[in-house]
């Protein structure tokens, strides 16, 4: 209808994520100190993923961002990180899964 909205309004009615109280940079700041935590790459595909979204029909983005998960799942530093966080250094996918042979060789 073209109605303003005050911001805690647009917020209550889910047309933004958040509103802030205070600085506004501050808030910003927090945000890009959180996205600097995470690796290049997966910000990398996060950025592309956003800028797909609005011209990419939505399987072909379901499908974009399956892929870019597991290729980021099976990247390097990926597989060590995953490697570091566990104490016996599961290093194949099979150890971690136990298979039922009875319905494996039907």
């Amino acid at each position: 209808m073209g109605d303003p909205l005050t911001p805690r309004e647009a917020e209550r009615k889910g047309l933004v994520h958040e509103t802030v109280s205070g600085k506004a940079l501050d808030r910003a700041m927090e945000i890009a100190r959180r996205l600097s935590s995470h690796t290049p790459e997966s910000v990398a595909y996060i950025k592309r993923l956003v800028r797909n979204a609005t011209e990419t029909p939505l399987a072909q983005g379901l499908a974009l961002e399956r892929n870019l998960f597991l290729k980021s799942c099976i990247s390097e530093p990926a597989l060590a990180r995953m490697r570091s966080y566990d104490k016996e250094n599961i290093t194949s996918p099979s150890r971690s899964i136990e298979v039922d042979e009875r319905r494996v060789n039907r």
